[in-house]
């Protein structure tokens, strides 16, 4: 079989490969760390998903070796960033224009653990988008098992008023594609 990589998602894999420690060889496409890298980004039975992973370090866990349940947000917007970045739109070019996404509203459920040296994954998902806002479901996954899930509702405020502007219509085309 062979594996199609999006540019995009081959920059996230090629990132993400320099993270990592052992060295795999697949199709002679990709240099690859650790196998479970690519089961966690093209395992996708739904293509409106987009999964990140993220490893736990130890300046994300306390002294029991469990995450630090504030990191779990943190992990999250990695993923959300990461998610946009997939549709060629960074952050600071979007600032530049003087917008920016806010959160304005966090809804979680911790629902298990995660320990030291996992290997995660994030998943992401819009939900539903209006005219300055959009709405995530957002996982947190070891091993297929959910370890914390939420919802999360960004705004697109002007970077100087603080104020609700309309999302560009650059990135409501993207969007359109996965919702």
């Amino acid at each position: 079989m062979i594996i199609n990589l999006t540019t995009p998602l081959k920059k996230q894999i090629e990132l993400f490969d320099q993270q990592l420690s052992m060295s795999v060889k697949i199709k002679g496409v990709l240099n690859w760390k650790h196998p479970s890298i690519l089961t966690l980004i093209m395992n996708s039975n739904d293509l409106n998903i987009f999964r990140w992973p993220i490893r736990v370090y130890y300046e994300d866990t306390d002294a029991a070796g469990v995450v630090y349940y504030a990191n779990y947000l943190k992990f999250m917007e990695r993923a959300r960033s990461e998610w946009l970045r997939d549709f060629g739109f960074e952050q600071d070019a979007l600032r530049e224009q003087g917008l920016v996404f806010v959160v304005r509203s966090v809804t979680i459920d911790y629902l298990r653990p995660a320990l030291f040296n996992q290997l995660l994954s994030v998943e992401t998902v819009v939900m539903h988008y209006g005219k300055a806002s959009i709405s995530f479901e957002q996982k947190v996954i070891f091993n297929e098992q959910e370890l914390a899930v939420a919802a999360i509702k960004l705004a697109c405020i002007d970077e100087k008023s603080f104020r609700p502007i309309p999302i560009p219509e650059t990135i409501l085309k993207e969007m359109k594609h996965v919702c």
